[in-house]
């Protein structure tokens, strides 16, 4: 599957659904949208509140742009496909094992409810060596964990 193809998917806020895995899954958060969407977009400060996120280095202001960033100790090599505030966060990412489209999609329930729902697809030959649908599963309910964490205190917003 070749990146921009996927980039193509990522701008219209769609996962690959023909790639080798994929999946979905959504969180409830006690804060406001703007607010969770805010911690989300500021994506330089992942680290702060995902454990699995050691660095992130790039400007990253808007969609179109690059970055790089460390997640489990893998080099990542990403790009911000597509935001619409405070709906849709979209990016395509490049590892050395494979490639993949990263939502975060964000809808209101209440004034102070945010439901989030991370979506997730990865494709390439090597993507099986260092992934499989169970590690994906997890991966997102931490990475949604993490957020709900740091949404729900106070002092970790921006």
């Amino acid at each position: 599957m070749k990146i921009k193809h996927l980039q193509e998917l990522a701008q219209k806020g769609k996962i690959d659904e023909n790639s080798s895995l994929t999946d979905r899954q959504s969180i409830i958060i006690n804060r406001p949208i703007g607010e969770v969407y805010r911690l989300i977009a500021a994506i330089t400060n992942w680290p702060e509140w995902n454990k699995e996120v050691k660095w992130v280095k790039g400007g990253i202001n808007k969609g179109g742009d690059s970055f790089n960033w460390s997640l489990n100790g893998k080099k990542h090599y990403s790009k911000l496909d597509k935001t619409i505030e405070p709906s849709l966060i979209s990016l395509t990412n490049q590892s050395s094992l494979y490639k993949s489209i990263l939502l975060f999609r964000l809808d209101k329930t209440e004034e102070t409810q945010t439901i989030v729902t991370m979506e997730q697809s990865l494709s390439g030959v090597l993507v099986f060596i260092s992934m499989n649908h169970n590690r994906l599963h997890r991966s997102i309910l931490s990475w949604l964990d993490q957020l709900k964490v740091a949404c729900e205190n106070e002092s970790a917003l921006i």
